[in-house]
């Protein structure tokens, strides 16, 4: 706290925490584990030895080279939901979270402000889903999941048709494809 003059002065704070967490045990009755949502294709599932926060996904099913399995219509085949068979994203919680408050006062006037920061976690883009359920051009489409398949590249004919599998999934489905590292 600084007081510049009779009329004016200024605060400011910084708040910093770091998250570390590890999940020691689970009672009996959990074996496999504790789903605490589901968002359709990407669980927060709570595992001994695993951190509260993890992620687990639906993913693209792929051949031995990485390339993507297609159905007898030639669609994608998607992984089930199944404990088992989910594939591990990542951990949705920031490493780091920061926070910069700062207060100016003079004489009745007061101006605060805060910058909110987070670094690290994995978060899971509904707006991509989304875009790729109601995108006008397949090219856009395809050029957007070309981009995203961590695995390689997704050969499933011309753009319009890979749009047209896709959007049949993507509305109800959470993909690898759909999961970004939090950046702010």
């Amino acid at each position: 706290y600084e007081q510049f003059t009779d009329n004016f002065s200024w605060s400011t704070n910084l708040n910093f925490s770091y998250n570390d967490n590890k999940i020691k045990e689970l009672v009996d009755d959990l074996p496999n584990g504790l789903t605490l949502t589901d968002f359709g294709g990407a669980k927060v599932i709570l595992k001994e030895g695993g951190h509260y926060g993890d992620l687990y996904v639906r993913h693209l099913m792929r051949d031995e080279n990485g390339k993507p399995l297609q159905n007898e219509k030639g669609e994608p085949i998607v992984s089930g939901d199944s404990m088992d068979e989910l594939e591990y994203a990542g951990n949705m919680n920031a490493k780091v979270n920061m926070g910069w408050t700062n207060t100016f006062r003079y004489k009745d006037f007061s101006l605060s402000f805060l910058i909110d920061a987070k670094f690290g976690g994995k978060v899971i883009s509904n707006n991509s889903i989304s875009n790729c359920y109601y995108l006008e051009s397949g090219k856009r489409f395809s050029q957007f999941t070309q981009k995203r398949s961590p695995k390689g590249d997704l050969p499933f004919g011309d753009p319009i048709c890979i749009h047209s599998m896709f959007n049949r999934i993507a509305l109800y489905t959470v993909l690898d494809i759909f999961i970004f590292d939090r950046f702010l």
